[in-house]
């Protein structure tokens, strides 16, 4: 999903105007890489500060002790192909404040009793039932803190315009920026007012939304308007360390005038913020402001950068999710492609495979394994491209490799925006899927 060296991309969903699920993709007219309706089966992922890095996001957590820790945030591409001067770029959010509802939404939550209630009090939302459904469903991000009690983390999303300097994101000027409060339940109250109506008080200090607005809804947090839409690469920078939120008021209409203030605010680190908790949402971005419109996520491409934080607590066991998670270009040929996964398999066991690009002259790659740089232990085996019984007892904080190298013929599909995605397929084989995972890529020559 990202540019990374050489022109080379990764991540999940970079494919498509999609990254990590969509429950309404299948009503707004978008499919996922892997061909579902909802997009591939992870979420994003954004730790608080304080967090314990074994937890699976290898770079945002445990600032205090973590060499690897990226005061910057998490950082993803929004890559326009061709400008549609008569069209606004409209980027969103799923589920972007931290809503406290546990991994796998246990907590806090509207119970299957009060569903109904939910649904007549929004009755212009067709989806209101299954929206508020607890337990683990499709709309369940799985918001989830690692202390004993919900931490309070806010969450920023940091929009910046393409430039001339690719190599240098920070450079790069904000035209949008948004910070949500957290939240915690019970939830029924904050959705449902007394009389049945459906509860517009603002909750959110920061944001100032009520729980409708954000808790698992798609928010608007850049439009940037017809006629100022540029081709080239807008940058989405999350943030959950973001220095004096309160003095940025939200900005979720392109202004090139907030750049200042937001370099002497939210751009900065705090270092005394604390948080340990998880914040797992999705991002989508298209031309037009009717996402149900067809053709609305046409000419637009979303990608991680450089790494890829993902939670996953909805794959069924025995059921393969594809994701693509890195392009190499035909340019790629006579290099190895090296992939990394922090932390994996938790809750579950995991088997995993690396797909070639199916557009590629690349039939059977040939792959080699490593946990830690050493060899794999043997409560897990490895079968070609293939390894399985990868789970907490043997991967558990730790970082397990695959180098796959391309023969000097390597070709693939190098005009088709989708094509030259190596893929990654996981299957959860035993147990409850509860994992949170750090991808990150390279080439080496």
């Amino acid at each position: 999903m990202v540019l990374l060296i050489a022109g080379c991309e990764m991540g999940s969903g970079g494919t498509t105007n999609r990254l990590g699920l969509d429950p309404e993709a299948a009503q707004t007219g978008g499919a996922g890489p892997d061909g579902s309706a909802d997009g591939p089966g992870v979420w994003l992922n954004i730790d608080g500060p304080t967090t314990p890095k074994s937890q699976g996001d290898r770079y945002t957590s445990e600032a205090a002790s973590n060499v690897e820790y990226d005061r910057s945030g998490a950082w993803y591409r929004v890559r326009v192909t061709t400008a549609v001067s008569a069209e606004p770029l409209v980027i969103s959010a799923f589920d972007p404040a931290y809503v406290y509802v546990g991994d796998r939404c246990g907590y806090g939550g509207v119970s299957a009793a009060q569903v109904p209630a939910v649904a007549l009090a929004y009755p212009d939302d067709p989806l209101a039932a299954a929206r508020y459904a607890p337990g683990v469903t499709g709309y369940c991000t799985g918001d989830g803190s690692s202390a004993r009690f919900p931490e309070a983390m806010t969450t920023t999303y940091i929009v910046r315009a393409p430039d001339e300097t690719p190599l240098d994101r920070e450079d790069n000027p904000v035209i949008c920026a948004i910070s949500f409060s957290p939240r915690s339940g019970p939830f029924f109250s904050q959705l449902v007012t007394p009389d049945g109506r459906a509860a517009t008080t603002p909750v959110g200090a920061l944001d100032q939304l009520p729980l409708s607005a954000v808790f698992r809804q798609h928010v608007d947090i850049c439009t940037v308007p017809p006629g100022s839409v540029a081709a080239g690469e807008y940058l989405v920078q999350v943030r959950s360390n973001a220095a004096q939120p309160a003095l940025l008021p939200p900005t979720v209409v392109a202004d090139p005038g907030i750049d200042a203030l937001a370099r002497s605010t939210v751009a900065l680190t705090d270092s005394a913020v604390v948080g340990s908790a998880h914040n797992r949402f999705s991002l989508r971005a298209g031309l037009g402001a009717d996402p149900s419109a067809p053709g609305w996520g046409d000419g637009v491409w979303t990608s991680a950068e450089d790494r890829l934080a993902v939670y996953s607590n909805l794959a069924p066991l025995n059921q393969a999710t594809v994701v693509p998670v890195y392009r190499v270009p035909s340019f790629g040929a006579g290099q190895t492609l090296h992939l990394e996964l922090w932390d994996a398999g938790d809750g579950a066991d995991v088997t995993l495979t690396i797909e070639a690009p199916p557009d590629s002259n690349l039939l059977a790659p040939t792959c080699s394994w490593a946990r830690n740089g050493g060899p794999i232990p043997a409560t897990a085996a490895v079968d070609g491209c293939t390894i399985t019984g990868v789970e907490p007892g043997n991967f558990n904080a730790a970082v397990l490799s695959v180098d796959i190298a391309l023969p000097e013929d390597y070709r693939c599909a190098d005009a088709d925006i989708g094509g030259c995605f190596f893929r990654a397929s996981t299957t959860f084989t035993y147990g409850t899927p509860n994992d949170t995972t750090t991808w990150t890529s390279n080439l080496v020559p």
